[in-house]
């Protein structure tokens, strides 16, 4: 019996570099895991696209053989609900401080967070200065290992979505909530958990994968073993 692959999507502004205080943790507890880049281009900016996010997602998952526990940060909610539709490799959806598309009202960014986004080329930056808004809760030393390897962030098309429905209707789902984001208020993220089968809180900032891993990792686990073949 193997566990489930666990597929992790990240978040705006980030890539797959910020799950790596999570899958060593996962490998010691034999759980294979598959990791969603959301960039695109050179130098790379991390879409915005729903259509893009459901594709790429979508690969990762096909290229693994059995069940896929489909785990989404912040931005990546919206990658995970709609790649999740109709995909019977998907058993479970975990939503990490995620949007999650089909609940109104929307799950909208705090001031703070919008106060911390800067127009670029090519794009939007993130703040340095509103680091706490992501990372409140990380030691100084991570906050600039984190700051080191941002990208721009892609604007949001216009246009339909990938898909009239939501993973989250259809497949059991976990929904954290992150009790000490400033990014994404923690009554919204409620309002969002309330359409998922199980909610964790965690009294954690935006970014438990960098500040609390073995929380991520432990729930992951979990979840790998459950949907074991």
């Amino acid at each position: 019996m193997s566990n489930a692959t666990v597929v992790l999507v990240h978040g705006a502004w980030h890539g797959p570099w910020c799950w790596e205080r999570v899958t060593p943790l996962l490998d010691r507890q034999g759980v294979p895991w598959a990791t969603v880049d959301r960039r695109a281009g050179d130098p790379p900016v991390v879409s915005s696209d729903p259509h893009f996010d459901d594709l790429v997602t979508r690969v990762v998952i096909g290229q693994i053989d059995g069940p896929v526990v489909l785990v989404g940060h912040s931005q990546g909610g919206a990658a995970i609900t709609f790649a999740g539709v109709g995909n019977s490799q998907v058993r479970h959806l975990v939503y990490l401080a995620a949007i999650m598309p089909g609940v109104e009202p929307w799950l909208a960014p705090t001031q703070e967070l919008i106060d911390g986004i800067v127009v670029a080329e090519g794009g939007r930056a993130f703040d340095p200065a509103a680091a706490d808004v992501f990372y409140g809760d990380c030691t100084p030393a991570d906050v600039d290992w984190v700051l080191g390897q941002l990208h721009l962030q892609g604007t949001l098309p216009e246009g339909t979505l990938p898909s009239p429905a939501f993973a989250w209707q259809e497949k059991p789902s976990t929904y954290v909530v992150c009790t000490e984001d400033r990014a994404l208020p923690p009554d919204g993220q409620r309002g969002c958990a309330a359409h998922a089968s199980e909610v964790v809180e965690w009294p954690t900032s935006h970014s438990p994968f960098i500040s609390r891993p073995e929380l991520v990792a432990d729930l992951l686990v979990d979840l790998a073993g459950r949907y074991a073949e």
